[in-house]
């Protein structure tokens, strides 16, 4: 559940928790109940939110980014 544009609330291990979204975008298509997502722990150093959001499962059972710091990231690794 979307708690504004950067929040969302979702559940990990039974427990409710509150996870920070880079992308604000609408993402109705990918973040809803019960799709999978991959989400990362940040360390303790002041942040408001202690996961953040890196991506959903997308068409064909797929994880699509939705981080968008990792792209470059990730490009450059790969080359």
């Amino acid at each position: 559940e979307r708690q504004n544009r950067f929040v969302w609330k979702g559940i990990l291990n039974n427990q409710k928790i509150l996870f920070h979204i880079g992308d604000t975008g609408r993402l109705a298509e990918l973040l809803f109940p019960w799709n999978e997502i991959l989400i990362q722990k940040m360390p303790a150093d002041g942040r408001k939110y202690p996961f953040r959001l890196i991506a959903a499962k997308g068409l064909q059972n797929k994880f699509i980014l939705l981080n968008s710091l990792l792209h470059s990231a990730l490009i450059r690794e790969y080359l």
